[in-house]
């Protein structure tokens, strides 16, 4: 077996809290840089398509150009929709 019992040079603990993943930041990044660079050819590409095609292209691009929230983060602006509704 290539590890130890109690070795103290294993991290059992993991990757803190809040530490975001390098690779998942960095694919994001190359992913938005693609899209912006080819911005024109995806505007004349998703006119050819019918609407059922474009909805579909859309779903497929906006979690990589677009920054994820929390879910802590939305819950606080249901909240403060709410808030301002009972007003």
């Amino acid at each position: 077996m290539p590890f130890t019992k109690n070795d103290k040079n294993i991290n059992t603990k993991g990757r803190a809290q809040g530490v975001p993943n390098t690779k998942t930041r960095e694919l994001k990044f190359l992913v938005n840089c693609l899209f912006s660079l080819n911005l024109e050819e995806i505007i004349e590409y998703e006119e050819s398509l019918n609407i059922s095609q474009r909805l579909s292209l859309l779903k497929t691009l906006i979690p990589y150009v677009l920054a994820t929230m929390r879910e802590d983060e939305t819950m606080q602006e249901v909240r403060f929709v709410r808030y301002l509704t009972k007003r």
